[in-house]
């Protein structure tokens, strides 16, 4: 039976990694109850050197962003101001470690924030906080359900291996006499 769930539990990490690609997710909690997901497009690469990772190269298309109610995604265009600011972008950012910092710039203004990642395969998740107060948006009610004010996002974006330097090679120098 152990070897039964080594095998399932193989399959589904292989299968995780597999099925990975490009985008994101904004988990949306809901109250009094309830949440959603918006998910959308990403173009960009992370470069990694080591255990560093650097990026300034991605680009969320937030007219992508999809909920899967047709009225609802309208409502979060609105929201986000689409149609005055299409994309958030990554100004820059680096981490190490699984934990970095960035600027993101986001319906007009730079934002700084601190996310934690992970790479698997050829890909790298990164996942932070925001509050929706600090973009200007409060208060979001429909037919009694609101939005809590702190919503998750989440990140994939192709990771590129970067080649550590060449070490130099050291000259043996012997004094003259």
């Amino acid at each position: 039976m152990s070897h039964f769930l080594a095998v399932l539990v193989s399959f589904f990490l292989i299968s995780q990694i597999a099925n990975a690609s490009p985008g994101v997710e904004v988990d949306v909690q809901l109250s009094p109850a309830g949440n959603f997901k918006a998910k959308g497009a990403v173009k960009g690469v992370v470069k990694q050197r080591g255990n560093v990772v650097i990026s300034n190269q991605v680009v969320v298309d937030l007219n992508s962003l999809k909920t899967g109610i047709a009225l609802r995604d309208k409502h979060l265009k609105q929201r986000l101001m689409t149609d005055k600011f299409p994309t958030a972008k990554l100004v820059k950012a680096k981490g190490t470690d699984g934990k970095a910092k960035a600027v993101i710039s986001l319906m007009g203004k730079q934002h700084q924030i601190n996310t934690t990642y992970t790479t698997q395969g050829k890909f790298l998740t990164s996942s932070f906080k925001m509050n929706l107060a600090s973009l200007g948006i409060k208060d979001v009610k429909y037919m009694g359900v609101g939005v809590k004010d702190e919503v998750t996002v989440k990140v994939t974006v192709p990771v590129e291996q970067v080649p550590m330097p060449k070490a130099r090679a050291s000259v043996d120098v012997k004094e003259r006499k």
